[in-house]
């Protein structure tokens, strides 16, 4: 049985992207307002590697992704932050296959399905377009993504190309982003906001083609 999910329009991809962005500069303001430039300055100290093991771990469990890139953008600058946040991106997204399709399967199914959201089978020949229509489609956390994808049977190897592909267009603009805010660089700034803005239409235009094509083989 294919899956379907729900076609969103223009205005209401537009309020998600500027959801996100208010998100994100919301996060952002709260965090200076309990003095979060004090810690930024306590991370920066500390170096990258408990931070790469934060972002690794925390969100398996269920912590927010999106703070940690714009709290590594503004702790390491984007030459280290990039290469660290991809980096623990993929080992949490590792981390989240292996507790969604062996260590914690049984909580989980409880979980996700008392949260509202089916767990699709994933049957050979749509493990692709199934991944790719989990990670592109706006509603499921990032962490709820990962475990029904792993409770699906989702093929370590296509979860993994197809997660990196799509999550780590948003976790280098939200890494940008964050440098972007802490430096008060116009400039960078507006570049942190046009990756966003690209981001957000890739995706869109990704999952037009994507359901389409699903319409064709359906017909």
């Amino acid at each position: 049985m294919a899956v379907r999910f729900p076609k969103l329009k223009t205005w209401q991809w537009g309020l998600l992207f500027l959801g996100a962005v208010a998100g994100a500069v919301g996060a952002f303001l709260l965090l200076q307002l309990i003095s979060i430039p004090e810690m930024i300055r306590e991370i920066a100290a500390l170096g990258p590697v408990p931070f790469f093991l934060g972002l690794a771990i925390l969100p398996a469990v269920g912590a927010p992704a999106t703070p940690f890139y714009l709290l590594a953008g503004a702790s390491f600058g984007t030459k280290v932050a990039v290469p660290v946040v991809l980096g623990g991106l993929a080992v949490n997204l590792a981390l989240s296959y292996v507790m969604a399709r062996w260590v914690m399967r049984p909580l989980i199914v409880k979980i996700v399905k008392r949260l509202g959201y089916e767990i699709p089978l994933a049957r050979h020949e749509d493990r692709w377009n199934l991944t790719l229509l989990v990670r592109i489609t706006p509603g499921p956390p990032y962490p709820i993504q990962n475990y029904v994808l792993g409770l699906a049977g989702v093929p370590f190897g296509v979860y993994m190309v197809v997660s990196m592909g799509v999550a780590s267009c948003f976790a280098v603009a939200f890494t940008v982003f964050g440098e972007s805010l802490m430096s008060g660089r116009s400039g960078l700034i507006f570049f942190g906001v046009s990756m966003l803005v690209a981001a957000f239409v890739a995706i869109r235009l990704v999952r037009g083609m994507v359901q389409r094509r699903a319409a064709r083989d359906a017909g």
